[in-house]
């Protein structure tokens, strides 16, 4: 991920973790925000699909994604 100062920073995705995506470039089953699964936001980001997303971290892994409409 980049952080807001530009740097890029990896980190380690949970399972478990809630992927909110309002775009539809994750997923785009369901009321929006689409609930999406880790799988289907790896799946967007092996195919290089731009995404821009709030990620919150929980002892250094990515437990909640929200896909933002912004830059």
């Amino acid at each position: 991920m980049q952080t807001g100062d530009g740097d890029v920073q990896s980190v380690m995705l949970s399972p478990d973790a809630v992927v909110l995506d309002a775009r539809g470039t994750i997923c785009d089953t369901g009321k929006v925000p689409h609930r999406c699964t880790a799988a289907q936001l790896e799946r967007a980001l092996n195919a290089r699909k731009p995404l821009n997303a709030k990620v919150m971290l929980q002892g250094g892994v990515a437990v909640r994604i929200e896909a933002t409409t912004g830059k």
